[in-house]
C-alpha cells in the first residue's frame, strides 16, 4: 500500500509540474493533453487517505497542496477543476 501511495503522489506531482512550467496561454493541443492527465491526477488525489501516510508522504502531500494553491488561478484559467477547498 505504501508504494502505491508513493506512486500516486509522484504522479500528481508530475502533472502539477507540467502546469507549473508551461506558460499561458496554452494551445488547444496542450490543454487537451494535460486535461487527460489532470483528470487521472484528481482521481488519485481524491483516493488518498492522509491518515495512513508515512512522515515522508505527509510532507510530500503538504508540498502538493501548497503547489496547488500557488497554481490555483492557472488551473482555473485552464478550465480544470481545482481540487482543494477554499
Amino acid at each position: 500500500m505504501e508504494q502505491k501511495i508513493d506512486w500516486d503522489l509522484e504522479y500528481i506531482s508530475g502533472v502539477l509540474s507540467d502546469i507549473e512550467t508551461i506558460n499561458l496561454p496554452w494551445s488547444e493541443l496542450e490543454r487537451v493533453s494535460i486535461s487527460i492527465d489532470w483528470d487521472t491526477a484528481l482521481g488519485r488525489l481524491r483516493r488518498l487517505n492522509p491518515n495512513v501516510f508515512t512522515d515522508k508522504q505527509t510532507a510530500e502531500f503538504a508540498s502538493i497542496k501548497r503547489r496547488l494553491s500557488i497554481q490555483k488561478a492557472k488551473i482555473q484559467t485552464l478550465g480544470f477543476l481545482y481540487p482543494m477547498p477554499d
